[in-house]
C-alpha cells in the first residue's frame, strides 16, 4: 500500500511539475495532455479521483480543459482554437451535459492586436460584440460593447500623450454617461 501511494504521489507531482512550467515546457516535451488525479483520505478509506485534464496543441496551447467533480462526472469544460499566430480565435463553455452554454469567437489585425468578439448564447445567438479599434502608433484607443440589436452597451477611451504614455481611460454606460474615469501620471 505504502509502495501504491509512493508511486502515485511522485506521478502527481511530476504532473504539477510539468503544469506549472507552462507553455514551453508543454511544447519543448510535445506533451499532448496533462492528467491531474487526487487521492483523499475520507473516515480511513481511500478515495482516488481525477480533478482535472488539459489538452494541448503542437504550439503547446491548452485546446480543452475539462474539471471532473468528485464522482467522475465532469463538472467543467472549456475548449479553444488558436490561429497560426497562437492568437485565441475561439473559445467553448460547455455545460455539464455536454450542450454549449457559451462561445466567443475573436479576430485580429495583422499586428496580432485583437479587433473584434463575437459572444454567442448557447443556441448560437449573439448575445455581445466588442470592437476595438487602433491608431497608427498600435495603441488601443477605443473598445465599444453592442448588445444583439446593435445599441451600445459601454464604450471605453484610451488617451495617450505624445510620449505615447496612456494618460486617460474614460469608460460610458449605454447612455454616454460617463461612469469612470482613470488617470495615469508618470513619475521619471
Amino acid at each position: 500500500m505504502k509502495r501504491i501511494f509512493l508511486l502515485f504521489f511522485t506521478v502527481m507531482i511530476c504532473q504539477s511539475f510539468i503544469i506549472a512550467q507552462g507553455k514551453g515546457t508543454i511544447k519543448k516535451h510535445s506533451i499532448k495532455s496533462v492528467t491531474v488525479s487526487s487521492v483523499d483520505y475520507e473516515d480511513g478509506s481511500v478515495v482516488a479521483t481525477k480533478k482535472n485534464q488539459n489538452k494541448y496543441d503542437n504550439a503547446g496551447n491548452v485546446i480543452e480543459e475539462i474539471e471532473y467533480a468528485k464522482d467522475g462526472s465532469v463538472k467543467k469544460k472549456e475548449s479553444f482554437k488558436f490561429n497560426k499566430n497562437n492568437d485565441d480565435i475561439e473559445h467553448i463553455v460547455y455545460n455539464e451535459d455536454g450542450t454549449i452554454k457559451k462561445k466567443s469567437t475573436k479576430k485580429y489585425n495583422s499586428s496580432n492586436d485583437k479587433i473584434e468578439q463575437l459572444n454567442y448564447d448557447g443556441k448560437g445567438l449573439l448575445v455581445a460584440k466588442e470592437i476595438i479599434t487602433y491608431n497608427a502608433f498600435g495603441e488601443k484607443v477605443s473598445e465599444i460593447t453592442y448588445n444583439a440589436k446593435g445599441g451600445i452597451v459601454e464604450k471605453t477611451l484610451y488617451i495617450y500623450n505624445n510620449k505615447g504614455l496612456k494618460t486617460e481611460k474614460q469608460t460610458y454606460n449605454e447612455d454616454n454617461k460617463l461612469i469612470q474615469l482613470k488617470k495615469y501620471t508618470y513619475g521619471f
